[in-house]
């Protein structure tokens, strides 16, 4: 979802500082990932998408896409 963001790039880490999301634990362990995946990916929906993404369900990174639209 953030490529469809020209102003994000990078890492989980990155965009997780980008939005201002704070990491609960240490970096690359298994609950710490996943709950600022879950963090990151709200505030990115929210602040980005109105908190709706229903138009990117089922589109994998590179594939269904041309140009930043959905090809679905």
């Amino acid at each position: 979802m953030m490529k469809f963001c020209n102003s994000l790039h990078g890492g989980l880490n990155k965009l997780a500082e980008l939005l201002e999301v704070e990491r609960v634990g240490v970096c690359h362990q298994a609950g710490s990932d996943s709950l600022l995946t879950s963090c990151t990916f709200r505030k990115l929906r929210d602040n980005f998408f109105n908190g709706s993404t229903e138009k990117y369900a089922g589109v994998l990174y590179g594939l269904g896409v041309q140009n930043g639209q959905n090809t679905n």
